[in-house]
């Protein structure tokens, strides 16, 4: 007969046996050791010798396999932060330790001997989900944590390295650590990244201005890998991808009249703030040029003129009536040329060309050449009525006004100014002109652009005080048409500043 309790407690202290080999074999006993001894294999003797450095070099050179225990025992390079793997440099420590020039702590096999480290992040941050990188003791897990909440796991590969995708929160700040675990115990946490996610405002490489042309090609610069969308007057036009560089380049479509074009970025999921605008200003049909007031009469010959039409177009150039020259304005719209005049009146006018369109002819501008002409030259210290109406006058250089005298200039009177002349009132200054004959106040170089000559400067002290009283005034061509300097007073009327 089968004794049940026999046969009970033999199968129970077999289940126990078993129960207890498999405890003993899922969880390793904690011993601790002195780092660096590794000889004898599987019993160290606690002492750093030379026995210790032959067999890490040949674990080292793979002709040893070591054991896990080895490999924790023998990585003590760098000092005092293991890097996890054996190599030369254990090697040069452990020896450093044998002949006492380094000393070595002891390791408990249970133990993490590594802490995580996470890699710098790449900034910007313009990619979501991100991918962080580090490093952690080899073939253990990493549990990722974004602020503060477990969002993935992955394994450390053979050579320390790990790496892993998080998806950032794009309205805060993202703090991210990870611990590493070897199946009984966890690190301590890495170091923390704190990252924001967003994409930077695109950069337009282009300026406002005008153009004939009706495509127009936009470029910048943004985060790389990602669509910059483009807009003009408010409507999307265009979407070019960024290079490895953050370029980008797209050609649109120009409306007539003007164009306000910007660039946002996007990559799907979140978009950055617009970039600058700018303004650029297209017409289907070219606009009729202007052309700047010469200098009148003149004994130059061939005479230059100055005028504005679209940029980078076509200008053509008629004196009395007769084509005289071609001439392309440059990305400004300004042109410069000149024109061979006959004696007597010359009435000049402009076009402009787009394609086999032609504009109307600019306003005309009348230029009187008298191969004999002269001026009258003046200039120095001047008060009372020194200019005789219809008289042109060549200022060769400053005219000064005391103080305590006034300066009277009636009309009719036109005063040339050479380069950097000026007229500096310290006393009283009355231009007299009228509506049909005003006093002209111009340059004396025939290819007039502002900056010519000096303009009317006035200064007042505290014993002093400059009056200025101007009526149908030109005042052209100057650095500065007109400055007051202290306690100035005075009016200005009926007068036409220009080309300052």
């Amino acid at each position: 007969m089968i004794n049940i309790n026999k046969l009970y407690n033999i199968i129970f202290n077999k289940f126990s046996l078993a129960l207890l080999v498999i405890a003993l074999s899922t969880n390793a006993v904690s011993e601790v050791f002195q780092l660096g001894d590794v000889a004898p294999r599987g019993a160290p003797d606690g002492q750093l010798n030379a026995a210790d450095s032959l067999i890490l070099q040949r674990m080292i050179l793979g002709e040893i396999i070591p054991t896990d225990d080895e490999k924790l025992i023998g990585d003590v390079a760098p000092l005092n932060s293991p890097d996890g793997k054996l190599d030369a440099g254990d090697l040069v420590v452990q020896q450093r330790a044998i002949v006492g020039l380094e000393t070595l702590g002891t390791v408990d096999n249970n133990a993490f001997t590594f802490t995580p480290v996470l890699n710098s992040a790449v900034l910007p941050i313009n990619q979501n989900p991100y991918q962080i990188r580090g490093t952690a003791q080899p073939n253990t897990s990493i549990e990722i944590y974004v602020n503060n909440v477990l969002q993935a796991k992955t394994l450390v590969v053979n050579d320390g390295s790990f790496r892993s995708y998080v998806t950032l929160d794009g309205n805060i700040a993202n703090d991210i650590y990870v611990i590493a675990w070897d199946g009984s115990i966890y690190s301590n946490q890495s170091n923390h990244l704190n990252l924001s996610f967003g994409l930077t405002a695109p950069t337009l490489t282009n300026v406002s201005g005008s153009t004939t042309f009706e495509t127009y090609t936009v470029s910048g610069q943004a985060d790389s890998g990602v669509a910059v969308q483009i807009y003009n007057n408010g409507s999307l036009v265009s979407t070019a991808s960024t290079d490895i560089s953050g370029n980008f380049t797209s050609n649109i479509t120009l409306m007539d009249g003007i164009n306000t074009i910007l660039a946002v970025a996007t990559n799907g999921t979140t978009t950055s703030t617009p970039s600058v605008t700018i303004s650029i200003e297209y017409h289907t049909n070219s606009i009729i040029p202007a052309l700047n007031p010469g200098t009148s009469p003149t004994n130059s010959n061939p005479y230059t003129i100055r005028g504005k039409a679209l940029p980078n177009e076509q200008v053509n150039i008629y004196v009395n009536g007769a084509l005289q020259t071609l001439i392309t304005s440059n990305a400004s719209g300004v042109f410069t040329t000149t024109v061979t005049l006959v004696s007597g009146s010359n009435d000049i006018t402009a076009s402009a060309r787009s394609g086999a369109n032609e504009t109307s002819l600019s306003t005309p501008i009348t230029i009187v050449y008298d191969a004999t002409f002269t001026t009258t030259p003046i200039s120095g210290a001047q008060s009372g009525t020194p200019f005789t109406s219809g008289v042109i006058y060549e200022v060769t250089a400053d005219i000064t006004v005391a103080n305590g005298q006034t300066l009277n200039i009636p009309a009719g009177t036109v005063l040339r100014f050479a380069p950097g002349a000026k007229l500096i009132v310290y006393g009283g200054l009355n231009i007299l002109g009228t509506n049909s004959n005003p006093v002209i106040l111009t340059t004396s170089n025939d290819s007039a652009k502002a900056g010519g000559w000096g303009g009317i400067y006035a200064f007042s002290t505290a014993s002093s005080e400059a009056v200025l009283n101007i009526q149908n005034a030109v005042i052209e061509y100057a650095s500065i048409g007109i400055e007051g300097h202290g306690n100035t007073t005075g009016t200005i009327t009926n007068s036409t500043l220009r080309y300052n």
